[in-house]
Formats: structure tokens, C-alpha cells, sequence
């Protein structure tokens, strides 16, 4: 039985880590529910179009892919999604179901002080950040547990920041630590079920969040972070998308309830 036939919703999937998994998944054979908010005025930084996305769409087919604008904190919308495409793309499943659902969608923003930072900011990242798993969760575990995908699995996207206190990133930090411990609060309630729940944890990667965090810190530039990893180098969005494919596949069937730390060695110091 090939596993790579299943179908996977992934959020925050139009750029840097989320996009490298859609890229991987596709390139597996998955299916992809590709799910991100693009523009918003909220986040206080650039955040990304639909293009990349569409580039993928118009590359691998409508079937292979699809697209839709959602914001992880609003449950009914999320639930809508996953609902509508499971509904409309069973028949394409190759009678497999649901295979995996992975929680990419994160904000970053940050203060001298972290108190000083502002409540609607400090609400717009913790929502996204825990409450977008949690709401991720709750839309899709019910389905993952019902599937008859070989390999069912449940990944969030968390950060070095839910093993270890950032200054000024106050929001950031507790944000990351609670999806670390909802995690492994699901793989607990998952015993049985054949539905694992894990957890990939980045260093600094070359993403927009990154180029925000250095701005945070009045660097002129996000390279500045490579001096805090052992490899002396930033990390590449296909390499923690690398970890996150590892924790799809069969190869890791006896892994739950576990932080894959992909960091090069930032948590040591």
C-alpha cells in the first residue's frame, strides 16, 4: 500500500516553512488542502499573496491541490474548510481518507519590554500560534481517526522559543510553549487511535517571521542569527519541512507526543 496517496491540510502553507511542506507533499503525491490568510492588515509585516501557491495549482492540477484563503483563529471558517473539502474530494482519496493535517500558520512580533507590547498583538499571536492548532485540531482529528490512511498524523510547527525564554518576545514565547504542551496533551488523548501528534521545533530559519525577529532586535539583517547556531549558518524552510515529512512517514509510526528539535544546536545555547 503506497502511503503517499492520502490527503494532508496544511495552514500557513503560502510561504516559508508551510510552503517547502506543500512543496514536499506534492512532490510525494499527496494531496493538499493548502489553507493561509495571505495579506492581512494585522500582521505587522509583509505577509504573502497567493501566487506561489497558484504557481503550484496551475503546475500539479486543481485536483492535486487546492487553495483557500482562511484564518486559523476563526474555528467556524476553518471547520468549513476542512469539512467542504473532505466532503467534495473523498472520491480522490483513493479510499485512504484524510492521511495528516499539519499546523504551519504563525505570527511573530515583539516589544523592548513584552508588556509593553499591545493587547491586539498579543491576541493576534497567541490565536494564531495555539489557539490556530487547537483549531486545526478540532476540525480534523475526528476525521484522522475515522480515516483508513495507513499512516494518520497530527504536526504543529512550534519554534525554539517553546523550549526556551526570548527576550521581547514575551507573546511569542508562551505562544510556543503552549503548542508544545497541546501536543502532547493530544498524543495522550490519542492512545489508540493510530493517530499520532507531534511536534517540529525550528531554530532561526529563512523565513518573513525571522526578518520581523531581527527587526525586533535592531539587526540590520536576519544573518546576524546564524552566530547563535553551532552550524554557524540559518536553517532552510525544506529542511524543517524535511523533519516534518520524516514524521509522516512509516518510518516514524512509534514517535508521538514528541518535539523533534531541528535547531542546529539553538536550544544548547
Amino acid at each position: 500500500m503506497n502511503q503517499m496517496q492520502g490527503s494532508v491540510v496544511v495552514t500557513g502553507a503560502a510561504s516559508g516553512i508551510g510552503l517547502a511542506v506543500v512543496d514536499l507533499l506534492l512532490n510525494s503525491g499527496y494531496k493538499v488542502l493548502a489553507l493561509d490568510i495571505f495579506r492581512s492588515d494585522e500582521i505587522p509585516y509583509g505577509s504573502p499573496t497567493q501566487g506561489e501557491l497558484l504557481k503550484r495549482q496551475e503546475r500539479y492540477g486543481v485536483e492535486q491541490i487546492q487553495v483557500s484563503r482562511c484564518d486559523v483563529r476563526e474555528f467556524d471558517e476553518l471547520n468549513s474548510q476542512v469539512e467542504t473539502y473532505i466532503t467534495t474530494q473523498s472520491h480522490r482519496f483513493e479510499g485512504f481518507g484524510l492521511s495528516a493535517a499539519v499546523a504551519c500558520a504563525g505570527v511573530v512580533d515583539g516589544n523592548e519590554y513584552s508588556w509593553h507590547l499591545g493587547k491586539d498583538t498579543e491576541r493576534l499571536i497567541v490565536e494564531t500560534n495555539l489557539f490556530g492548532v487547537m483549531n486545526l485540531a478540532r476540525a480534523t482529528l475526528d476525521h484522522l481517526v475515522t480515516s483508513n490512511s495507513p499512516v494518520k498524523r497530527f504536526v504543529a510547527v512550534s519554534s525554539v522559543a517553546g523550549a526556551k525564554a526570548l527576550p521581547r518576545l514575551g507573546a511569542y514565547v508562551a505562544s510556543k510553549h503552549g503548542v508544545n504542551g497541546y501536543i502532547k496533551s493530544l498524543a495522550l488523548d490519542l492512545r489508540g487511535t493510530n493517530v499520532t501528534a507531534n511536534v517540529v521545533s525550528p531554530g532561526s530559519t529563512k523565513t518573513e517571521i525571522l526578518e520581523q525577529s531581527a527587526r525586533i532586535y535592531g539587526l540590520e539583517s536576519s544573518d546576524r542569527f546564524a552566530d547563535q547556531h553551532l552550524t554557524q549558518r540559518l536553517i532552510e524552510p525544506k529542511e524543517i519541512a524535511d523533519g516534518v515529512m520524516f514524521l509522516l512517514s512509516e518510518h516514524a509510526n512509534s514517535i508521538t507526543g514528541s518535539v523533534l528539535t531541528i535547531d542546529a544546536g539553538l536550544s544548547l545555547t
